[in-house]
């Protein structure tokens, strides 16, 4: 990994990531289970307890949590649909764009595979990981790969972010000064940055190169 990858990695660690999950059942009951989603440098699952890790990758991970935020498995019937849907925080700009254009899944629990320690249901870029007894899946946690080869065949939209030039000048004393003496250019460019994102948004032009080069 390059210094470039591991600044870019380091950027999606802060992100407030969220990934909200729903069970639809077949009686029509729909079940909102909350989660705790985090960027995983290198996630990893065991097929047996006898074998070595196999590697998922860079991606975000969602555990399983009760109504008192502790992590619990989730019993599964084989009835049921899970409906999966990323962003990068409530009430962020991303999450008003994903309202059009949602990273989202749908998922069935006649794709499970069984292995000796879990069971799994892979439809890419996700990855349903349970654990319980044979015949009773227990989804634990929920992995949505964030590699390069994945966000490029998925057409996954994130960007990576170039160093911004005032979070730049505002690392140093000389720097914080000049910001406070030129405020009229610093607002300026505000305003600029935000009628971009705005006539991007409106437009539906946000997933063009030239509006992400105009982002960065």
């Amino acid at each position: 990994r390059n210094d470039e990858d591991q600044l870019y990695a380091e950027y999606l660690t802060q992100f407030p990531w969220a990934l909200t999950v729903s069970i639809k059942k077949a009686s029509g009951v729909q079940e909102n289970v909350d989660t705790d989603a985090f960027y995983d440098f290198n996630a990893f699952y065991y097929k047996s307890r006898d074998e070595y890790p196999l590697s998922l990758g860079p991606g975000i991970q969602a555990i399983l949590l009760d109504k008192l935020g502790r992590s619990k498995p989730l019993l599964i019937t084989k009835d049921s649909k899970i409906e999966i849907r990323l962003n990068i925080g409530h009430e962020t700009l991303d999450d008003l764009y994903s309202a059009k254009h949602s990273l989202s899944k749908t998922v069935t629990m006649r794709n499970v595979q069984t292995f000796g320690a879990c069971s799994i249901i892979r439809d890419d870029p996700c990855v349903f990981i349970f654990g319980g007894e044979k015949n009773k899946h227990c989804l634990t946690r929920i992995f949505w790969s964030m590699s390069e080869k994945t966000a490029k065949s998925s057409q996954l939209s994130l960007v990576r972010p170039l160093p911004h030039f005032y979070g730049e000048l505002c690392k140093t004393v000389f720097g914080c000064n000049f910001v406070q003496d030129n405020q009229d250019t610093f607002l300026r460019d505000v305003q600029h940055f935000i009628e971009t994102v705005r006539l991007a948004l409106n437009n539906g032009q946000i997933n063009s190169t030239s509006n992400h080069l105009e982002l960065r």
